[in-house]
């Protein structure tokens, strides 16, 4: 199974949250893709059979800048037989928490592609995102495994 890691993050709190994902994932494709979004094409993505994207929440319920290109070249291509999951963190203050998330949910599926476990929202001043991001990441490198 090839496994493709697409992040983006401004802040550094995506990023902290795609490293513990990383470390779990790599050892079930060692030669797994691990980029950030702006250095990654939706051509690039057909060639990976299990789909991981994160992205934080900007604005009025934005993506992250980085990702804002591939989302929506993601959108000419059809990735039908591909799994997925989708992360990213938030601030419940604001009236779309995570909505950067949904954003790429409803991509990933609107592209064929099977999430296998629900999306991770995790509020970035819980103080748990990174808890949060353990367990969601062990769960998820369990049903690949």
């Amino acid at each position: 199974m090839r496994i493709a890691l697409v992040y983006s993050s401004k802040r550094g709190k995506t990023r902290e949250m795609a490293e513990i994902i990383y470390e779990d994932l790599k050892k079930l494709d060692p030669q797994m893709l691990y980029r950030k979004a702006e250095d990654v094409s939706a051509s690039d993505l057909q060639e990976y059979d299990f789909l991981v994207l994160g992205s934080s929440t900007w604005a009025s319920g934005d993506l992250e800048e980085g990702f804002l290109e591939l989302e929506r070249e993601m959108a000419d291509f059809k990735y039908a037989g591909k799994k997925g999951a989708v992360f990213g963190p938030g601030n419940k203050r604001f009236p779309r928490f995570c909505e950067a998330v949904d954003i790429l949910e409803n991509r990933l599926k609107n592209c064929g592609v099977s999430l296998i476990v629900p999306s991770l929202k995790s509020d970035h001043l819980s103080g748990q995102v990174l808890e949060e991001t353990r367990e969601w990441s062990r769960d998820l490198a369990g049903r690949l495994s």
